[in-house]
């Protein structure tokens, strides 16, 4: 496991002790921390509203939460000790890359796409038939 102090320096194999400072005093330059298994599991924070906002991606699956200090030191103690019940402990709110209304809407422009162009398809192979028998 290791820590990642907002892109400057990492730390392998932190310790409890070392999460905790660096949660509390986050790298003025990039404030956030990054503790992770692998790129697709970890815990981050970050300071936002005088508060902690903690998001953690498991397996693509990516929520947060808001929280104080000790709420967020002990989220990342949970983490450091891999504690699998971190996602059932808090109220976590799912991260969308766009909201869930222009999901549907980007789906159904694609498929208004794809019916499109597989009739442009289906006019061409229409007009070469007719052109033949003409």
């Amino acid at each position: 496991m290791s820590l990642d102090l907002g892109g400057q320096e990492t730390i392998d194999d932190p310790t409890p002790e070392q999460v905790s400072h660096y949660l509390r005093f986050m790298p003025a330059q990039s404030p956030f921390i990054v503790l992770g298994h692998s790129e697709g599991h970890f815990i981050q924070a970050t300071i936002e509203d005088d508060r902690y906002r903690v998001d953690h991606c498991e397996g693509g699956s990516h929520r947060y939460v808001k929280a104080d200090y000790a709420k967020a030191d002990a989220m990342f103690f949970a983490f450091l000790n891999g504690d699998t019940d971190i996602r059932e402990k808090e109220s976590w709110e799912r991260l969308y890359l766009l909201s869930p209304m222009a999901n549907k809407l980007i789906a159904f422009a694609l498929v208004v796409l794809m019916l499109g162009l597989l009739g442009l398809g289906l006019w061409h192979e229409i007009d070469q038939w007719l052109e033949i028998y003409r």
